[in-house]
């Protein structure tokens, strides 16, 4: 499930991909999978990105998710969007350090 939700990412099919990677984060979730909640909430972010948070929200809860589900979901894509810097094209990358603010030269 979560590799077809991240091949529709891949694909700009971000409607279609929360679906999958909701069901596939609560199963590895259940299971105590080592690195499949990160790949599912990876994708979620992604498609939280893209979609914007009501969006989200209103395709989660379609999805079949418990309102305290959602809210969790949403918060640990929160999480995960604090950590990833902006790289130079402007797009997050979630595994490159943090960079430190630029300051502009006084006489500018």
């Amino acid at each position: 499930m979560g590799n077809i939700g991240l091949a529709l990412v891949g694909k700009r099919l971000h409607e279609k991909a929360v679906t999958y990677l909701a069901e596939s984060l609560a199963f590895f979730t259940a299971t105590g999978a080592a690195n499949g909640p990160h790949q599912a909430l990876y994708g979620l972010s992604r498609c939280d990105d893209e979609l914007g948070r009501e969006r989200m929200r209103e395709l989660l809860k379609n999805a079949g998710q418990p309102e305290e589900g959602v809210n969790d979901m949403l918060d640990r894509i929160d999480q995960i969007r604090a950590r990833r810097p902006r790289q130079a094209d402007r797009r997050r990358n979630p595994f490159a350090p943090p960079l430190a603010p630029t300051l502009s030269p006084a006489g500018a």
